[in-house]
C-alpha cells in the first residue's frame, strides 16, 4: 500500500523525486526505492496483497523484504510462491 501511495505522489507531481518523498516521510530514500520496486510484482499478486485486511495476522509475514524475493520470477511462479507465503509454508 505504501508503494502505491508513493507512486501516486510522484505521478500527481506532488513530489519531484524519491528523495523528496524520503525527506517528507523522514524515511531513507533506499526504503522508498525498495517499496516502489514492489510495483514490479505480478498484478494478481499485488491485488492479493492489497486485499488482505490490515488487521489480518498474515500481513505480518509479508514484509517488503519477503515480497521483494518474488520479483524476478515469472508471474505464475510469483503467484505460487505468494500462495505458499500466505499459507505459512
Amino acid at each position: 500500500k505504501q508503494a502505491l501511495e508513493y507512486k501516486s505522489l510522484l505521478d500527481a507531481g506532488e513530489v519531484d523525486s524519491q528523495t523528496e518523498i524520503a525527506r517528507l516521510c523522514r524515511t531513507p530514500r533506499s526504503t522508498i526505492s525498495a517499496y516502489l520496486r514492489l510495483l514490479a510484482l505480478d498484478d494478481k499478486v499485488k491485488a492479493q496483497v492489497l486485499a488482505i485486511d490490515d488487521d489480518d495476522d498474515r500481513l505480518a509475514g509479508l514484509s517488503e523484504s519477503v515480497l521483494r524475493r518474488l520479483i524476478g520470477h515469472e508471474a505464475k511462479e510469483q503467484r505460487r510462491r505468494f500462495r505458499d507465503l500466505v499459507a505459512g509454508r
